[in-house]
């Protein structure tokens, strides 16, 4: 199962700022130049800027939780991780450990 928010960075900030300032800033001023353009032409720029996107980012495994606060955690939700676990009928007690 692939992380829903996976921890990821860009390795050049400065790729990422113009990439998102030429996506925020120009294209909408050259709209009326681009809507002249035909589909595929707009999908190659598109999938350029993710292609720059993609390259441009990194992945980078989570660090180990504290092991006071994830105690802590465990103690305030418990009882709703039990109120869930009947609701569900699903064990749910390798969310405790």
């Amino acid at each position: 199962m692939n992380p829903v928010n996976p921890n990821k960075f860009n390795k050049s900030r400065a790729i990422a700022t113009s990439t998102a300032f030429t996506k925020r800033v120009l294209v909408p001023r050259l709209r009326f130049g681009l809507r002249r353009l035909p589909q595929p032409a707009k999908n190659t720029i598109n999938a350029a800027f993710r292609s720059i996107k993609d390259w441009n980012r990194y992945y980078a495994p989570r660090g180990e939780m504290d092991r006071n606060l994830r105690r802590q955690l465990i103690e305030e939700f418990s009882q709703e991780i039990s109120k869930l676990d009947g609701i569900l009928d699903r064990d749910l007690s390798h969310w405790r450990q």
